[in-house]
């Protein structure tokens, strides 16, 4: 199934396909994505996950749009700060120790 519509003001290509196709296709759906189209990935029917291009839209879009799905607060009319420099992998590695690794 396919959906080709508009989503937030911007047009969007949408397929779904199963886990285990997606499994065996993985390789051409990147190059779907790439190309700019959305994948859905269903279990037995249910969507599960997605796959979308990275980093096409700004921060403050993919913010706006974690509120809306609830994930996180509003930021009720604040700016988003500036990301704090980090000298070398220094990110990386607080990551890695956050994540228990």
């Amino acid at each position: 199934m396919n959906y080709n519509g508009t989503e937030g003001g911007t047009t969007v290509n949408t397929s779904r396909i199963g886990l285990r196709q997606a499994k065996i296709l993985l390789g051409q759906l990147v190059k779907e994505v790439r190309a700019g189209y959305e994948i859905v990935i269903t279990d037995r029917g249910s969507p599960v996950a997605k796959l979308v291009p990275v980093g096409e839209l700004p921060l403050e879009v993919r913010v706006r749009e974690l509120e809306k799905r609830g994930v996180i607060g509003p930021l009720a009319g604040r700016r988003l700060p500036p990301p704090l420099p980090l000298a070398g992998n220094t990110a990386q590695r607080l990551l890695q120790e956050d994540r228990g690794r």
